[in-house]
């Protein structure tokens, strides 16, 4: 178990106020403006969601890694499954709490933990690049087997083994810390990517949504 990123509490960042904005951008309002200060004000809230989730849990499994390199992850994944929650909750228009939920879930289904990745069709392993879930585990999996492995012998063997199994980046030793480590780094990139994209298909599908009200 680890805390886990919700894309439902970014989709009434925009999806609530859609009318507004419509209202809004005929006045001559920047849809550019708009988004980016919506997104920019919603951020301390997007970095404390996932403190408070790491502080009791960080108290209570006391993981391998360190306090922010458990937290570095989760508000990384936060802030990519956010995105996911913002194109949601402009896409749909109805069932929107339903269907973020279910890309949650597929998110989830993804990490290659279970079922495993080489498990998977090559589409499905593919498409979990995409998932915020798969790329926070990896990171933590790196970040908590390296330090173990710097003992050597069987138990660098098994936490390799055991990375290997799930497709993840190799162990980091000696380990320096997250941001030493490739495999957590690379992990990292790929969330920020995920963030990116995601506000952007959002922002497009706004500026759509925008035409189209204008007909």
């Amino acid at each position: 178990h680890r805390p886990s990123p919700r894309p439902q509490v970014s989709l009434d960042l925009f999806g609530a106020e859609r009318a507004t904005f419509w209202r809004e951008s005929r006045a001559g309002l920047s849809s550019g403006a708009y988004f980016c200060g919506k997104t920019l004000a919603h951020l301390p809230l997007t970095l404390l969601y996932p403190y408070l989730l790491c502080l009791p849990f960080y108290a209570l499994a006391r993981p391998g890694c360190g306090f922010w390199d458990l937290y570095g992850a989760c508000a990384l994944a936060q802030v990519a499954g956010e995105g996911w929650g913002q194109l949601v909750s402009l896409a749909v228009t109805s069932n929107r709490q339903v269907t973020a939920g279910a890309v949650a879930l597929v998110s989830a289904m993804f990490t290659g933990a279970f079922p495993l990745l080489r498990s998977l069709p090559a589409v499905f392993a593919a498409a979990s690049r995409a998932s915020f879930c798969r790329w926070m585990v990896e990171a933590l999996f790196i970040a908590n087997l390296s330090p173990l492995a710097e003992a050597g012998g069987l138990v660098r063997l098994t936490a390799e083994d055991l990375l290997d199994r799930y497709e993840y980046g190799g162990v980091c030793v000696p380990w320096e810390g997250a941001r030493a480590c490739e495999g957590v780094l690379r992990a990292a990139r790929a969330l920020v990517a995920i963030a990116v994209a995601a506000r952007l298909a959002a922002y497009v599908t706004l500026l759509v949504k925008d035409r189209d009200k204008r007909r």
